[in-house]
């Protein structure tokens, strides 16, 4: 291997250790959040708060889908 080939791997390899890295500091700071969130949603009964978790989940794909047309609901299927 050329010393410019193992330099690409090595850099690609720090992005992806970087890239892990912020993904599990966000998987702590959301699971640190979810005891606040709990406390706060006391006064919801349980099926209200599972269906507006959905609803809000969905939202984001349902955007997605409509920007993309027709193209990513042939994907769908």
């Amino acid at each position: 291997m050329m010393p410019m080939e193992m330099t690409t791997l090595d850099e690609r390899a720090q992005k992806r250790a970087f890239r892990a890295t912020l993904v599990g500091l966000a998987a702590i700071l959301f699971w640190a959040g979810l005891a606040l969130l709990t406390v706060t949603a006391r006064g919801i009964p349980p099926f209200e708060l599972l269906a507006l978790t959905f609803g809000v989940a969905s939202m984001p794909g349902t955007i997605v889908l409509a920007a993309q047309g027709r193209r990513s609901l042939a994907r769908l299927r």
